[in-house]
């Protein structure tokens, strides 16, 4: 979620009451569906921080994980009760059978990466610039004396969509949405992968092959499709978007069905109306760069 930071610079957002739930719960294809509940963590399991960050096995996987996403909406409104901001934000709740080390660890971090985002939207960069609802409210008031009135409430929300699902490795997706007035919002996505027997965050450094430089190589494949002309007009990218491939090209991928995908926001490559733009790697590119266990099917 690094490059989250500079996406936000300007964005902020302030939480606020009245929260309302929606809840859906995702079942892996590939689950088994075990009616056994879930196993206590093994007593003895002594698993430290640090071996967890090297990989190390954390328990032995009995089916793929179960996950619910919960979406919380929330808003704020003005003295006379007219929205002026609505905010979203997702919790999970992930089972992994026979494997509560794993689950934990993926549970804390999709909930820290959902902090981290709240925490930049809320604060800004510097820590000072005044909140997104602040300056919502700020401005319904200025549209009670002109003409226009208020058209659209602001907005600062993120969801979840689960991507891929299986024994080997949990894919989730974030999009967010904000909108503080003008002629648009703004929107991107970035995915958290994890590998499923461990718990841990998947990255271009640790699920590549034993001396396989995975970020170089997806580079080139990148860099590569990007002058496919049957998949991408040559127009929609900016004369020099090969410089800024490689901030694309990062740990936010996403994995799913296909193969391995990598999102640009709108702005990063291309102009706003061309939209976000997205790379995909089919899995049988992957053969002899990723490890075996990450290649779907």
């Amino acid at each position: 979620m690094k490059r989250i930071a500079v996406m936000l610079a300007l964005l902020l957002c302030l939480s606020a009451c009245g929260a309302r739930h929606q809840e859906t719960t995702v079942t892996p294809a590939q689950n088994d569906q075990a009616g056994s509940q879930v196993d206590e963590q093994n007593a003895e399991d002594e698993t430290t921080q640090e071996q967890h960050a090297q990989g190390e096995l954390v328990g032995v996987v009995a089916s793929a994980p179960l996950i619910e996403v919960e979406q919380h909406p929330e808003s704020v409104s003005a003295e006379d009760g007219t929205e002026v901001l609505n905010i979203g934000y997702p919790t999970f709740v992930i089972t992994i059978p026979g494997n509560d080390a794993a689950a934990q660890w993926i549970s804390d971090d999709l909930a820290k990466t959902v902090e981290d985002y709240r925490e930049i939207m809320a604060h800004g960069m510097s820590g000072e610039s005044e909140s997104l609802a602040a300056e919502a409210l700020e401005a319904y008031e200025m549209s009670q004396n002109d003409q226009w009135g208020w058209e659209t409430p602001y907005a600062d929300e993120l969801t979840a969509t689960v991507t891929r699902c299986d024994k080997q490795v949990l894919s989730v997706v974030f999009s967010s949405y904000t909108y503080a007035g003008g002629a648009h919002g703004f929107y991107y996505s970035f995915g958290r992968c994890y590998d499923v027997s461990t718990g841990a965050l998947l990255t271009l450094d640790n699920m590549g092959e034993t001396g396989i430089d995975l970020k170089k190589e997806l580079l080139d494949k990148v860099t590569e499709m990007s002058h496919d002309e049957e998949q991408y007009e040559p127009d929609m990218f900016f004369e020099d978007y090969e410089q800024s491939l490689p901030d694309v090209v990062d740990d936010d991928f996403a994995l799913d069905g296909d193969g391995i995908t990598f999102f640009a926001a709108p702005y990063e490559l291309g102009a706003y109306a061309v939209g976000q733009i997205e790379f995909t790697v089919p899995y049988e590119e992957l053969v002899g760069l990723v490890q075996s266990q990450y290649i779907f099917g």
